[in-house]
């Protein structure tokens, strides 16, 4: 009887052995992937989802991580996997509750919300041996990643989110358990929330009418015409025409003592006429837009949260508005036209008046 106990004894010694070995070699796993790592590789392969599908890369928003991650400290904690946590709050309630604001303004409406993927993945793969004993191994970062994006782009929700072209910033929590569970977060954003309230962006006039310049020959060589060369004395009639249009409030190639940008540029003193051949060409052509600073501009609690253009935004919409014009476009790819000059002024409330003058 003592030996029979003795040999039940043996074996339970084994058993919890075996448990603890087990366990140590699980949490030696959770030790040698990092969760930062494995956000990032996430938000990589995310983005290369929405390129296969032509849309925008979405920007990383530390604030959106911020937010993914306690949803997934909290997942893993009480061991549950839904959008809503225990206390019925949904991802756009959680946003509210740590100061996180997320929205656009569309003119006629004002969208606010978080977008959200879940996932509860693992860190290694389970398997037996020829003796029926379970064996453990460690997946990599790029091959968790990839499992869990596949998986998203699997499930119409999921997808629908990874690829909206209306998402354009996202933040990825990951949060390993003891037990080897990951619990992956991903929210997503229609609008940009770490950008100051009032905050402006600098934008270098220069380099703007160079990005322009460069964008308006582009489209003359693609239809085998020459470059415009760049004109100091046109680019004086657009900037005095851009600041009195910007000080007097309207917009229109006639300004408000009825002068044509011939007239204009004949005021100062700036030849307004050329011979080509036995041809006489006379007059000045001209271009004007009204763009902005920023796409758009949502109020939170009375503050402003601007979603700003980039100077290759500005530049890239300009030329395509003028392309998308029958006038304006005939004056970019008029083959009688030899040089250009731009001038932009912009206001304190982020208004860009633009005037390009041909000769």
């Amino acid at each position: 009887m003592v030996t029979h106990t003795l040999n039940k004894l043996k074996l339970l010694f084994v058993f919890f052995i075996f448990i603890f070995v087990a366990f140590t070699s699980l949490s030696e796993m959770q030790n040698t992937i990092s969760p930062n790592l494995l956000e990032l590789e996430i938000h990589k392969m995310v983005n290369e989802e929405r390129i296969k599908d032509s849309l925008p890369p979405l920007q990383w928003d530390e604030k959106l991580s911020y937010l993914a991650r306690v949803h997934s400290e909290d997942m893993a904690s009480k061991n549950y996997l839904s959008h809503i946590n225990l206390d019925g709050e949904d991802p756009s309630q959680r946003a509210e509750k740590l100061g996180i604001k997320c929205g656009k303004n569309y003119g006629d409406e004002v969208k606010i919300g978080i977008g959200e993927n879940i996932l509860q993945n693992a860190l290694y793969k389970e398997s037996e041996d020829k003796t029926g004993k379970l064996t453990y191994e460690l997946r990599t970062i790029s091959e968790i990643a990839k499992s869990t994006v596949n998986s998203w782009m699997m499930t119409n929700y999921n997808k629908e989110n990874i690829l909206d072209r209306e998402y354009v910033s996202e933040g990825i929590g990951v949060v390993i358990s003891k037990d080897g569970k990951i619990f992956i977060t991903e929210d997503l954003c229609i609008g940009y929330i770490t950008l100051d309230e009032n905050k402006k962006i600098d934008v270098d006039v220069h380099s703007l009418k160079e990005r322009i310049h460069n964008l308006v020959n582009l489209e003359r060589t693609k239809r085998g015409l020459k470059n415009l060369s760049y004109s100091i004395d046109l680019e004086k009639v657009a900037k005095s025409h851009s600041e009195d249009m910007a000080k007097n409030n309207f917009f229109s190639h006639t300004n408000l003592n009825g002068e044509n940008p011939t007239k204009r540029a004949l005021k100062m003193g700036i030849p307004v006429q050329k011979q080509r051949g036995g041809i006489i060409f006379k007059g000045i052509g001209e271009n004007i837009f009204l763009n902005h600073t920023y796409k758009s501009v949502l109020l939170i609690d009375n503050k402003n949260f601007y979603d700003y253009n980039s100077e290759e935004e500005i530049a890239k919409t300009t030329v395509d508005g003028w392309m998308k014009s029958k006038g304006h476009r005939e004056n970019i790819l008029n083959k009688d036209y030899d040089e250009e000059g731009i001038g932009i002024v912009i206001t304190e409330k982020g208004d860009i008046y633009i005037t390009e003058n041909f000769f």
